[in-house]
């Protein structure tokens, strides 16, 4: 039994108290945007390091919408959004949060400033989860992961992958 306590001892604290949304999105035929956001939930201590111990559960969001016009400076692409929900492995109460379903707008910009994955190819991205634009992060074609080609700003044309710059405190 002495290990079920060292067990006890070292286990992490899996309170929910982080949630960070990573975007894929892809144009569609009508000009549109359709893509996934992945809610991850994490406990406390991810925040300082963001290892996958720390990982609680997710919230698989699917978004769908048209484009629309754009007032944030540098914008390249603007889209209205529809969030549904898809899937999730969090318990009842935690799945439910507003905060998943509350992503109206996306925007993709211009060049991201600082220290970029892909120098040249990230763009600014934008988001308004209900209360006007706010700085999402950054973004850039998907196909750059994978060792093919990318280009700065929205295609139309390819996948891309959206990633925050920080977390939403739940």
């Amino acid at each position: 039994m002495w290990w079920f306590a060292t067990w006890l001892a070292c286990a992490p604290d899996l309170t929910p108290t982080w949630a960070w949304d990573p975007i894929w999105l892809e144009p569609t035929e009508d000009g549109g945007a359709h893509g996934f956001e992945t809610w991850q939930i994490h406990g406390p201590k991810w925040q300082r390091n963001g290892k996958d111990r720390y990982y609680v559960c997710g919230v698989v969001v699917e978004l769908d919408g048209p484009a629309v016009d754009c007032d944030i400076e540098g914008c390249v692409a603007a889209f209205e959004v529809t969030p549904t929900p898809l899937q999730t492995d969090c318990p009842g109460e935690l799945a439910e949060n507003p905060l998943f379903l509350s992503l109206s707008r996306l925007a993709i910009g211009g060049p991201a400033p600082g220290e970029v994955p892909w120098p040249g190819f990230t763009s600014t991205t934008y988001a308004d989860y209900g209360g006007g634009w706010e700085s999402y992060g950054q973004s850039w074609t998907e196909a750059l992961d994978h060792g093919g080609a990318g280009q700065l700003g929205w295609s139309g044309d390819d996948p891309y992958q959206l990633v925050p710059d920080a977390a939403f405190p739940l």
